[in-house]
């Protein structure tokens, strides 16, 4: 029997400077270097471009964003679901051991127990009823908070965006209505002080105003297409403003403002009546994340592929990362409405990376059980003159799994798919079950297939289930920051 592989894991923790670890498959941990393997890094990720070798703007604006929505996805809808969890739990545990501590049952009932306590204790059970009130009060407004939370840092991030933009070309703010007085050059240090507060100021206008003037500057200052015509989900998009607003200045009631800025597709669907409390429950707080990301990647890589064409490949690169991180998160639909983004994005790209979207947009297809659609793509494109990698990944969406034993073959041990992207890439999960695939793999391999697993509840499994059957159900397949360095040396 072929013995199993292994894997290693190197934990490291320092008492300053937190926590960390590195992993290997041969117990070699020599050249671990802490500063790269520490798990809590620097807010700001500074990206180069690897051709000019110096930083790029756009593209740590795009890291960055990207690394904190998927920070969002992974805990705040752990947290949105927890706090209705926890609210209502330390609300039960109060009443239960209050009634038994101090009462007897003298009845039962489907769903129902009576019990006697000495009047005196009244008192105390009119606490406990203000303990519940509270819990459900909290529980609620929890994922309100969130929601606002995620409004404001996706605001923070585009206010980011624009500066770049102005700096890129400062005299799309110029115009003859606006100047600076005269107190405010004194008061600067130097003339880049003076250009610099003035952008601040211009972009504190932009984000005091609402969102679809913002998106409006966007649209007129980068020079770029109606983004809101283009944009599907733009109506959802909006209304999460609006209700993030009516938190914010109403208490969570409906009132004319948002009746009057929310789509009337949204207010009939939903039956949003003026005067009602709206909620923000698992699946809203779930959809409003997909929505924020899915517009905010959209308008930085059209802004940056704007402003700066040469930088298209990198664009290409870093999001074709983030749509596979996607994948092997789990993230399915919002994966697919991103890979379907960028396959149709202008501008040269190499067929490497447009065969990479083209095989990413099919197989999440056939996780949705689009099954139709993947085929429909895989056959928009004639693949017999593709590298055997190609034409696995090809073959195992397809669900074909004696091509793809054939290809495994003729790739071999060292060839271009690795033991771990056999075990890890999406496009896999279509035929590993199968046994002459798991054969196959063990005769070139020399160890028996095991694969990761797709049902993961990300942060929520890895913290033992603690909120189990409280927060959304999502299948999720482990990542693998290994899987995601292949994908990206592939393209680069």
């Amino acid at each position: 029997m072929a013995k199993k592989a292994e894997l290693f894991v190197c934990f490291y923790e320092d008492m300053e400077r937190g926590f960390g670890f590195s992993y290997s498959d041969k117990n070699d941990f020599s050249d671990f270097d802490f500063d790269n393997g520490v798990l809590v890094e620097k807010f700001e990720k500074e990206i180069q471009n690897t051709t000019t070798g110096k930083s790029s703007a756009m593209a740590t604006r795009f890291v960055n964003f990207a690394d904190t929505m998927k920070g969002y996805i992974e805990f705040l809808r752990f947290f949105a679901g927890l706090g209705s969890f926890v609210s209502d739990n330390i609300g039960r545990e109060a009443l239960s051991d209050f009634l038994v501590k101090n009462g007897t049952v003298i009845e039962e009932r489907q769903n129902q127990k009576i019990f006697r306590l000495p009047a005196q204790k009244k008192v105390d059970l009119l606490k406990i009823r203000e303990l519940l009130k509270s819990s459900k009060i909290v529980g609620r407004e929890i994922p309100q908070m969130l929601l606002m939370g995620i409004v404001s840092s996706f605001e923070h991030q585009m206010s980011l965006l624009a500066k770049i933009i102005i700096d890129n070309n400062p005299k799309i703010i110029l115009t003859k209505d606006k100047s600076v007085s005269l107190l405010e050059v004194l008061e600067a240090s130097s003339l880049e002080d003076v250009k610099s507060r003035y952008i601040e100021k211009e972009v504190e206008n932009i984000f005091r105003e609402g969102t679809e003037r913002q998106i409006e500057w966007f649209e007129q200052k980068v020079g770029i297409s109606d983004i809101r015509k283009n944009h599907k989900n733009i109506d959802e998009f909006l209304e999460v403003f609006e209700r993030r607003n009516i938190y914010a200045h109403n208490n969570g009631i409906i009132n004319d403002i948002y009746l009057s800025k929310v789509s009337k597709k949204i207010i009939e669907k939903n039956n949003l009546e003026k005067g009602n409390y709206i909620f923000v429950d698992s699946v809203y707080f779930h959809n409003s994340l997909d929505f924020i990301i899915e517009f905010g990647v959209k308008l930085i890589t059209v802004c940056w592929r704007k402003i700066d064409p040469s930088e298209s490949g990198i664009s290409d690169s870093l999001l074709s990362s983030l749509c596979f991180d996607l994948i092997l998160s789990g993230e399915y639909r919002l994966a697919k409405y991103l890979v379907s983004f960028a396959r149709d994005l202008r501008g040269d790209r190499s067929d490497i990376i447009n065969r990479i979207f083209i095989v990413n947009h099919a197989s999440v297809c056939k996780l949705l059980s689009e099954e139709k659609e993947a085929l429909s793509i895989l056959d928009s494109v004639d693949w017999s003159a593709s590298a055997v990698n190609f034409q696995c990944c090809v073959a195992a969406i397809r669900g074909d799994v004696m091509e793809v034993t054939s290809m495994m073959k003729r790739i071999g041990k060292n060839g271009e798919i690795s033991a771990l992207e056999y075990q890890e890439w999406p496009v896999f999960y279509h035929v590993r079950d199968d046994d002459e695939f798991k054969k196959t793999f063990r005769s070139i391999f020399g160890v028996d297939y095991i694969s990761s697993a797709i049902k993961k509840g990300g942060i929520i499994n890895a913290l033992g289930g603690i909120a189990i059957g409280v927060a959304r159900a999502k299948d999720q397949p482990k990542k693998s920051e290994e899987a995601k360095k292949i994908l990206l040396r592939s393209v680069n």
